[in-house]
């Protein structure tokens, strides 16, 4: 059974699309991490600002910063900093130095899920660039990571940050890491050890999606440190940092899933928008509606065939595709393999 992020669902149940210029996302801790890791490898903070828009006085817990903001701070981060460590560092980073705010709220969770759960509540404060579709196995949670931002050019920065936060928070929450397998969907990279260093051994590359895999087992385990009242308390004070919106791609992504089927005037009309103003938002984030029902199609194609193994008939079925022989090709455009190679890699 396929599953869909909390995020998304509360997401589409509010008309509000989130521009790329809408000051959403609160300056600390993340734009201080990059800045103060940045900073240290290299980087002056006035080059490290230009073309931002941000100041000092704009990086306080109480400010908010738009997503192009803090887009350009990365991609100058990436830029002007020696070595190939500063994402990593900034993301793990958040699990010490940078530790405050609404991420030791989350502390005091349950369990891991019970953090993603409220990730997708809070997004813009803990994953402002990154959204989640989750799948499922009998044994396994598949969190395929998109790009909330359509097509980035500080995707790949966003990446190696959000996956070193995570498996060091949980490791802080647990007292040792949990088995994340990371499939990444670029080559294996010269600074294979940098991976290594903050994400394990478990990495696999030239894959056809960024997904993240975990046990359920290890899902579930419980945190060192379960404080419910404390929980309450801590995200009732940030509770103006909710979600209240979503960026345009993701909106059109959980309609793609939603109705299989939907074409461009229909996307348009369920977000009251003319299909010409949707094709031009979507330019601005150097993405098209092809390419994001292609990206869907792909994920749940790869689920059902690589994951469930159900039959092409199935499959076809579940994607509202009548013609086997179209399903077949659609797939390998989708993919670059056959329904059987995914099925039997």
């Amino acid at each position: 059974m396929m599953k869909r992020s909390g995020m998304l669902r509360k997401a589409i149940a509010s008309p509000t699309i989130i521009n790329a210029t809408d000051k959403v996302v609160p300056a600390t801790p993340i734009v201080k991490a990059i800045i103060d890791v940045a900073r240290a490898r290299g980087a002056h903070l006035e080059k490290l600002l230009r073309g931002t828009g941000l100041f000092l006085e704009d990086i306080s817990e109480h400010a908010g910063i738009s997503p192009t903001q803090l887009s350009r701070l990365m991609i100058n981060a990436q830029n002007m900093t020696t070595g190939h460590d500063c994402a990593f560092q900034a993301g793990s980073s958040l699990a010490s130095s940078h530790y405050q705010g609404l991420f030791v709220g989350i502390s005091t969770c349950r369990h891991l899920m019970d953090v993603l759960r409220l990730a997708g509540i809070y997004r813009w404060s803990l994953s402002p660039f990154i959204s989640a579709t989750r799948y499922e196995s009998a044994t396994q949670y598949y969190f395929v990571l998109q790009d909330s931002m359509g097509a980035s050019k500080h995707w790949r920065f966003a990446v190696e940050m959000f996956c070193a936060a995570l498996v060091a928070m949980s490791k802080h929450w647990h007292g040792q890491r949990l088995p994340f397998h990371f499939d990444f969907p670029f080559s294996r990279p010269r600074y294979i050890q940098e991976f290594e260093t903050h994400l394990g051994y478990r990495l696999s590359f030239d894959q056809p999606m960024l997904v993240v895999r975990l046990d359920k087992v290890a899902a579930y385990s419980p945190f060192k440190s379960v404080q419910p009242h404390m929980r309450r308390t801590l995200l009732a004070k940030y509770r103006e940092q909710r979600s209240g919106g979503m960026t345009l791609p993701d909106s059109v992504r959980f309609l793609v899933k939603k109705y299989p089927a939907i074409s461009l005037d229909d996307v348009a009309r369920r977000l009251s928008l003319s299909p010409a103003t949707v094709k031009r938002r979507l330019r601005e984030y150097e993405v098209t509606f092809r390419q994001l029902v292609d990206a869907s199609k792909r994920e749940q194609a790869i689920y059902l065939l690589s994951v469930q193994k159900l039959s092409n008939e199935q499959s076809a079925l579940k994607m509202a595709i009548s013609d086997l022989t179209n399903f077949r090709r659609a797939v390998k455009r989708w993919t670059g393999f056959t329904p059987s190679e995914l099925r039997n890699p």
